[in-house]
């Protein structure tokens, strides 16, 4: 795999060879009248003289003026170990509405490269098109482009992509598991809170903070269920609980949080007394 992208970056450029060896003026090049691999040639070069900082600004631009047929050409590249092609058509789908690029976008979710069918449910996510969801649920299948999904299932607020989501709280992976708790917080299903609970538990902070913040979302069948959990609490679950009701200004936790500004360990004592002073601001 690696020998094929090595072979398909020197396709890219073989074409060029003799221009790039001459140096020709920029001022004789019209990218107009330029191929796709001519401008992203230009486009991905390293700007070292000044008359290749002109040629990659004139590609590039030319780039982002044709539009969706660019995004169609770089999606079909993407998969190439050039970080420029995907910055490039990152450019182009926050710059195109989605009459223009869903439709480029939806084929590649089915692409053979793992790269390309990641970062193409990942643009998705830009695009409130959520009658798209039916596409993108396999791919919580997908061992490369699960976390990607999620994102995008995750932002469309996808209720029915909850209890598939769920399972990833458990994922040996902690960016899974971060993603899957931010997908929980935007879906919003009350399904995920006995799940975000145990999260409370993870080894790993930005997973506890993640699930943290997802029940702090997910309103008073969350709240019950964080003051149910405090008594019986052991960190680090109990710190962030204590915190958690503290951001939602819970008053009906103030009683038990009250009982832990007396707790023997210090940190849960101060953050008992920063949720406390949280919930009488108001």
């Amino acid at each position: 795999m690696k020998q094929n992208k090595i072979l398909l970056l020197i396709a890219l450029g073989t074409g060029f060879a003799l221009q790039a060896g001459a140096e020709f003026s920029s001022a004789d090049f019209d990218p107009k009248k330029a191929s796709f691999d001519e401008l992203l040639f230009h486009a991905q070069r390293f700007g070292n003289t000044s008359n290749k900082i002109v040629m990659k600004s004139k590609c590039s631009g030319e780039l982002m003026a044709r539009r969706a047929d660019s995004l169609q050409f770089l999606m079909q590249n993407i998969h190439l170990d050039n970080i420029t092609v995907q910055v490039l058509a990152f450019n182009l789908v926050e710059a195109l509405p989605a009459t223009n690029a869903v439709p480029v976008l939806v084929p590649f979710i089915q692409d053979s490269h793992s790269m390309t069918r990641k970062l193409a449910v990942f643009f998705l996510g830009f695009y409130n098109v959520p009658e798209q969801a039916s596409q993108v649920l396999p791919l919580l299948n997908d061992v490369d482009a699960a976390g990607a999904a999620m994102r995008t299932l995750g932002k469309w607020r996808i209720r029915q992509a909850a209890t598939n989501i769920v399972p990833f709280l458990a994922h040996e992976r902690e960016v899974r598991r971060v993603a899957a708790a931010n997908a929980l917080r935007d879906i919003g299903d009350p399904v995920a809170i006995p799940a975000l609970l145990q999260a409370l538990n993870d080894p790993v902070f930005t997973v506890r903070e993640a699930s943290a913040r997802a029940l702090s979302r997910l309103g008073p069948v969350a709240e019950k269920a964080l003051i149910r959990a405090l008594p019986k609490s052991v960190e680090p679950s109990r710190r962030q609980i204590v915190r958690t009701l503290g951001a939602m200004k819970s008053r009906r936790a103030a009683k038990g949080l009250k009982q832990l500004t007396r707790s023997a360990d210090p940190w849960v004592r101060c953050d008992a007394r920063e949720a406390l002073r949280q919930i009488r601001r108001d």
